[in-house]
């Protein structure tokens, strides 16, 4: 463009995310930075072509300034955080420093032998260095106003330095040596200034809020004009023209110095610039030779560089001459230019470019290698890790992998052992006086932590009160608005959806910043946004405010000449995803009429008109959807084979399959070939490295106890065995949270607050208020009898106890033991024994403890049938054979069940009949009953039966009516004999609509649920007498009462409106949310518990569930599709103590004798009196006597038949098709002559079965990402591929630890998303909807950035070869590294201007 922006025209196109250039003018050369590909490129003015100049160990590409007098090329990198010098052609690499954190924008005064930089990290500086590496200096910190030093460039005719602040919008100058500053222009017309240039009287500068370039005067800011309006936001800027770069004299020139290598131009302390070029003069500059990384200068003439590589390098020679990975040779990769790297007897390769070849012949990414894993399967990845490591790196202790220097002791572990922030190595050295506190106790923090109301030094010297309370904010930080919280956070942190204050009070609507009335757009969430970036096809508010459809329609921006335009809506896209394979247009426009479509040089063009690398074809992959790219290939391999022998070879297609995605349930072949039953009967999942569920399949180790159901039988999560190694060991944050007696973990704010925030005291009984732990007077412990730790905010401090231990409420210094079984945080399935400091497990008689750990016992019988009642009929579910049995059916409405373990009879209510019957189970009295047979006990009811529950030892039942005929329900709780007779009320007294009954005859206690106008749930002994309320608050319907008493006697039940399971003690302490939510328990109407399980029906879904009593694991769907689901019971030898005797036995009473604690009481039915003294005793009654019912008649019909009454009286049984006999014996087979309509009945659903599964598999294959999956993305990925941002604000990270696993890994295996759609601007961040987004992108990517296809990726850029997509992502979602604390910032509007996002689509 011209200056005066009249002409304009496109010099390059189809570049993937260029964000920093700069020229050569008098060799015609433009350079710039791809961040996306991690290459610098060169290319002639005027010419399409590009050359790589930088393409390895690149991976945060920023800012890059040409030495056009040396002819160097200076570059800044963020990954590395280093800032390195290499001739133009990118030979002679060398590093001039290291630890630069968050470097951005680059410059440099040949005259003068200085580069200027700035880094944006929390501290921000502009600083200055020779063009050697020598003098570094800070002519600007934070301290003189800066907070994001954007962009920078000098002024070589006044010797000014220029540079833009993004978040305090202005732009300034000063001298070479920082001083004499001035405001050039500020405000609105400067509100996030990326880059910046000079030329003659004006400043021009790319703007991201505005979309625009801009012009200004120099000195004043004046004539300010914009030149032109950008589609997409703008990065770096730059005038061409001779007087840009001045002819300054070159003391290299002629014979480059007499260097051997590098000759740099090298400043000389103390002689300033002459305006004739130094020709009267002496020169302020001079040079030194200097070598690439390691390389050492010959001490002998100080010229000459002699290779130094390790052990663990290869020397390259020929003119480019550096030291490799030993991983690099071999490799099928030319790395160094004289091929000595890829000799003829290097094995033949079978694995992509760029990728590790095992000894074995498997293949691994590079970057797997020395990560302490076996990815190999025979060692040969890990061999080699004792080899030594570069100059500019550091071994980790445990597998010997090599990260680079600069990340050593930088707060963010990187070394799988951590052995990179070791202590004794991070914290035994002096603090830097510019950028770092001292603290007491030797650590080292950054100076913005002191007095951030975090105890980031561990002893609390970094928050003296007295001291925080009046100090200032930083320019563009502003003191949180509660009262006593003298914490400063930076302004962008305000109403950004997360508690930054620790207090909340960043969060309140009146403390959020206004909306520019002209320039912004309030988004719904109140978040503003700049107006340009409305209807831009970016979710900028991250509520989609800003791209509403009634907001935007006729609206849309116009779509760039590198952008293709959707039919529907106008959406834009990147040209580069036209006809890719993936529908980025939401009317999948974009990969229609491909058929025509012209791929582009150095790809694949499919049958179908798609593109594809062209390497791609005929590797054994499936790239194109159609397959067409693995058509007529000639085999590759020794025996006519088309892959190699160590993956599986697909029948039809050839396609390769590796050994560990087969029998995954996913077709990986097209021809199902990989999933074959006669293939995966034989598949062993261990020879895999995998887990295998219960079902058979086998999935990766890493989704073991993930809290997802991998295996979609739950097997993999509720493993309590394996699943409590995995996650016991998960304490609180160290420095953040303090862990209470019951370990819960809650904030060290909140502790001494008076606020029982543990729930259990143990975070307020120790405080001591007004001293500290270290005081004189109170010894180092301040008395304590275990720990102490200061209060942050210096008020005082907090007796603690080990693990097991709690706070004596009589003595706050003294520790007791914590009962862990009487306080009920245990999880022992049965029975508990407190220790000293800790408890034990065990199991009562008939269970086996299954492990040291979960605390689960199981029963040695595993005959367990789950028995529950679904409308008209009772179904069991025999666990231990994997089957459905009818027990029975055609009744009318069985409203509620329970089961008589000794006569082995099942009881029901019929709430249609209103009437009570029961039956033999199953199985019973030795195997005769093959089927029910329902037998009325003649009991009817005006009101509904809602309940029934079973007293085995004294034979009763007992039941629960609701009687709504009158105005108001009543309710009673009934009894009668277990057959039916002498039925009499016990409660009938404020109660209206009781749900739920049970009872503990061990006890003699019974407890009932009432749903009326007052819901509760109440108990009281099994006569009706000591009645009380046990639960009367946070209820709304509870319901499906159960007792445990395998478990202390605990009381569980369900509330069906509020969808949570609790448990509580007969005394009504220790109540405990088990499971909650809807999503869970889809409105749980009824409940058992047996083991350590606990059974429940859902409503909302008619499906039958089970899961741990305590929480654990997931929940298991037993059954499903039940029409009206309504009561459930565990049926098991033990489930029940049948061995207790019964106190009724002996008694003398006439009628009804019910169990009471301790004993029995005599009652009489209802409508008569006890003979005798009235009201006294009821052990004779005047109620006639009646015979006993006789028991349930035995059906023995087979096969599924059903028992009939003949008019005789005696039982027939009819049975189903294809069998006949007395007992339906007989299987006759005649149905298949018959069966037609069954089979057309059955055959179309199969169709429509197959039809859906090809569906999904189609469904599956158009969305799964081709082009080699997460390694075609891998381009496309966070320039830095260490997760989290650099940004340190809040929780301290000292003594080396982690809030989460460290990365360990220089390349991230993380999951990498091929498009990148949240391009925000740090200010205007977007966040997720979880709080912690993954995005931290601020380049604005051309969204989905494709590998540049015309070559093969080169290994350090990692291939798509090195790529295993179906691998472990080598970062858990729950890892977090230490961001902006407390509310794990993006780093978007923080310090991170080239991250982007690092998800998957795969």
């Amino acid at each position: 463009m011209s200056l005066d922006a009249t002409q304009y025209s496109l010099v390059h196109q189809d570049l993937l995310n260029v964000v920093a250039m700069d020229f050569h003018y008098k060799e015609n050369r433009f350079y710039f930075a791809d961040v996306a590909a991690k290459t610098i490129y060169r290319s002639r003015v005027g010419s399409t072509e590009k050359e790589r100049v930088i393409r390895h160990d690149s991976h945060g590409l920023e800012g890059i300034a040409v030495d056009w007098v040396g002819r160097k090329l200076y570059w800044l990198d963020r990954h590395s955080k280093q800032l390195d010098v290499a001739e133009l052609d990118g030979t002679n690499r060398k590093t001039l420093k290291t630890a630069i954190q968050d470097p951005r924008g680059i410059t440099l005064h040949p005259g003068i032998g200085y580069v200027y930089f700035s880094s944006w990290n929390l501290q921000a500086y502009i600083g200055k260095i020779g063009m050697d590496g020598s003098n570094f200096t800070r002519i600007l910190t934070h301290e003189d106003d800066i907070a994001w030093p954007n962009a920078l460039t000098l002024d070589y005719f006044t010797e000014r330095l220029y540079w833009a602040d993004a978040h305090l919008d202005y732009i300034a100058s000063v001298d070479l040596d920082g001083k004499h500053k001035h405001i050039v222009i500020s405000g609105q017309k400067v509100p996030h200034v990326f880059a910046l240039t000079l030329f003659e009287d004006h400043i021009y500068w790319t703007d991201w809020n505005t979309k625009s370039i801009n012009r200004a005067d120099k000195f004043n800011g004046r004539d300010y004009r914009v030149l032109r309006n950008t589609t997409h936001r703008p990065y770096d800027i730059h005038v061409y023209h001779p007087l840009k770069q001045l002819p300054y004299p070159n003391p290299c020139e002629g014979d480059n110095g007499g260097c051997s290598h590098l000759c740099l131009l090298s400043p000389v302390p103390g002689v300033d610039t002459a305006p004739d070029m130094y020709a009267d003069a002496r020169s302020p500059v001079t040079y030194v030779c200097a070598c690439p990384n390691q390389f050492y200068l010959d001490p002998r003439d100080n010229k000459t560089c002699v290779a130094n590589c390790t052990q663990g390098q290869h020397h390259c020679g020929g003119h480019d001459q550096k030291c490799i990975p030993w991983f690099w040779k071999c490799d099928g990769e030319r790395d160094c230019a004289d091929g000595s790297d890829e000799p003829m007897s290097c094995p033949t390769r079978q694995c992509r470019a760029g990728s590790f070849q095992c000894d074995n012949g498997n293949c691994t990414p590079s970057a797997s290698i020395c990560d302490g894993v076996d990815d190999c399967r025979d060692g040969s990845d890990e061999k080699h890790c004792d080899l030594p490591c570069p100059d500019l790196e550091f071994k980790c202790a445990s597998n010997g992998r090599c990260i680079l220097n600069s990340w050593k002791c930088d707060g963010e572990p990187d070394c799988k052992d951590g052995s990179d922030e070791d202590p004794a190595m991070c914290h035994n050295r002096p603090c830097d006086k510019d950028t770092e506190f001292a603290c007491r106790n030797g650590h080292c923090i950054p100076k913005l932590w002191v007095c951030d109301f975090d105890n980031d030094c561990g002893d609390d010297s970094d928050e003296p009160a007295y001291m925080c309370r009046q100090k200032n904010c930083t320019k563009g930080w502003e003191r949180c608005p509660g009262k006593t919280n003298y914490r400063c956070i930076p302004k962008w942190l305000f109403c950004d959806g997360k508690d930054d204050c620790r207090d909340g009070s960043d969060e309140l609507p009146q403390n959020c910043p206004k909306c520019h009335e002209t320039t912004d757009f309030q988004c719904k969430n109140n978040r503003c946004i700049p107006k340009r970036w409305m209807c831009d096809f970016e979710n900028d508010c991250g509520d989609q405010s800003d791209e509403a459809e009634e907001l935007c329609s006729g609206n849309y921006r116009q779509c760039s000449e590198s952008e293709f335009q959707c039919k529907k809506h106008g959406q834009c896209i990147p040209n580069q995803w036209r006809c890719d394979h993936d529908e980025d247009c939401t009317d999948g426009s974009d990969e229609l009429d491909c058929g025509g479509f012209q791929c582009k040089n150095g790809t694949f063009q499919c049958a179908s008109g798609h593109c594809i690398a062209a390497y791609f074809r005929c590797d054994g992959d499936r790239d194109c959807r159609d397959l067409s790219d693995e058509m007529n290939c000639p085999p590759r391999y020794p025996g006519g084979r088309y892959c190699p022998e160590y993956k599986f070879q697909c029948a039809s297609t050839h396609l390769c399959v590796e050994q560990s995605e087969l029998c995954d349930g996913t077709d990986d072949c097209g021809d199902n070939s990989d999933e074959t039953s006669s293939l995966c009967s034989n598949m062993n999942c261990t020879s895999l490295h995998k887990f295998q569920c219960e079902n058979g399949r086998c999935i990766a180790s890493y989704q073991l106890c993930d809290g997802v159901d991998n295996c979609g039988d739950g097997s993999d999560e509720n493993n309590l065995t394996l699943c409590t190694v995995h996650t016991r060991n998960k304490p609180c944050e160290l420095y953040s949270q303090y862990t209470c007696s019951n370990h819960k973990c809650v904030d060290r704010a909140a502790l001494c607050n008076h606020v029982d925030d543990c729930g259990d005291l143990s975070d307020e009984l120790g405080c001591h208020f007004n001293e500290v732990c270290a005081s004189a007077e109170l010894s180092n412990q301040g008395g304590c009898e275990h720990h102490c730790m200061n209060i942050t905010g210096g008020s005082g401090y907090l007796c603690t106890c080990y693990q097991g231990f709690i706070i004596d409420k009589n003595n706050a210094k003294k520790c007791l033991d914590v009962d862990e079984c009487a306080s009920g945080i245990h999880h022992c399935s049965q029975v508990c024994t407190n220790l000293n400091g800790s408890y034990s497990c065990s199991c009562n008689p008939g269970f086996t403890l299954s492990d040291g750990l979960s605390g689960v016992c199981k029963a040695n019988d595993n005959k367990l049938s789950v028995i529950y009642s679904n409308g008209p009929e009772i179904r069991a579910y025999e666990s231990h054979k994997r089957r459905f049995r009818d027990v029975i059916s055609d009744e009318r409405r069985i409203e509620a069940l329970d089961i008589d373990p000794v006569d082995e009879i099942v009881y029901w209510v019929d709430s249609y009949d209103r009437n009570i019957r029961r039956s033999f189970m199953l199985e019973a009295q030795k195997g005769q009953v093959q089927a029910g047979f329902g037998q009325d006990l003649g009991i009817k009811s005006t009101g509904k039966l809602t309940a029934i529950a079973v007293d085995w030892i004294a034979h009763n039942i007992y039941w629960t009516v609701s009687d709504r005929s009158g105005s108001k329900p009543k309710g009673r709780v009934m009894v009668a004999h277990n057959d039916g007779r002498y039925r009499r009320s016990l409660i009938s007294d404020n109660l209206e609509s009781p749900s739920s009954i049970a009872l503990d005859p061990a006890l003699g206690k019974m407890f009932w649920a009432e749903t009326g106008s007052s819901p509760r749930i109440e108990s009281a002994w099994m006569d009706g007498s000591h009645r009380r309320s046990l639960i009367v608050t946070g209820v709304r319907h509870p319901t499906g009462l159960s007792v445990d008493a395998a478990m202390d006697h605990t009381l569980y039940w369900v509330d069906a409106k509020l969808n949570t399971i609790e448990s509580v003690r007969y005394d009504g302490k220790n109540r405990q949310t088990i499971l909650s939510g809807s999503a869970t328990l889809q409105h749980p109407i009824s409940l058992d518990v047996f083991e350590n399980n606990v059974y429940w029906l859902a409503r909302d879904t008619g499906s039958l569930y089970k899961q741990d009593k305590f929480g654990r694991g997931v929940p298991v769907l037993m059954a499903k599709d039940l029409v009206n689901p309504s009561g459930v019971k565990v049926y098991h030898s033990q489930r029940y103590n049948t061995t207790l005797s019964n106190p009724c036995s002996q008694s003398t009473c006439s009628h009804l004798c019910v169990i009471i604690p301790g004993g029995y009481q005599c009652l009489c039915p209802e409508n008569s009196a006890p003979k005798g003294v009235p009201g006294v005793s009821e052990i004779r009654c005047s109620a006639a006597v009646e015979r006993p019912r006789p028991l349930p008649r035995v059906c023995q019909c087979q096969n599924g038949g059903a028992c009939t009454e003949t008019d005789s009286g005696e039982l027939a049984c009819t049975c189903r098709q294809d069998f006949k006999g007395t007992y339906c014996e007989t299987y006759t087979g005649v149905g298949h002559g018959l069966s037609l309509g069954r089979s057309v009945l059955y055959i179309p659903s199969i169709l429509l079965l197959l039809a859906l599964v090809g569906g999904v598999v189609y469904f599956v294959w158009a969305k799964r990402p081709f082009g080699k999956g997460m390694g075609s993305a891998l381009s496309t990925q966070s320039v830095s591929f260490r997760q989290g941002t650099n940004v340190e604000f809040g929780a301290p990270a000292f003594n080396g630890s982690s809030l989460g696993e460290p990365l360990d890994v220089e390349y991230s295996m993380a999951d990498i998303s091929s498009k990148n759609r949240d391009f925000s601007n740090p200010m205007y961040d977007a966040l997720g909807g979880s709080g912690v987004s993954d995005s931290s992108g601020i380049y604005e990517v051309p969204a989905d950035i494709k590998m540049d296809t015309s070559f093969p990726p080169p290994s350090a850029i990692l291939a798509p070869s090195s790529i295993i997509h179906t691998s472990a992502p080598s970062i858990p979602p729950n890892v977090k590294h230490r961001e902006l604390e407390p509310a794990q910032d993006t780093g978007k509007d923080t310090q991170q201007l080239v991250e982007e996002d690092d998800k998957s689509e795969c």
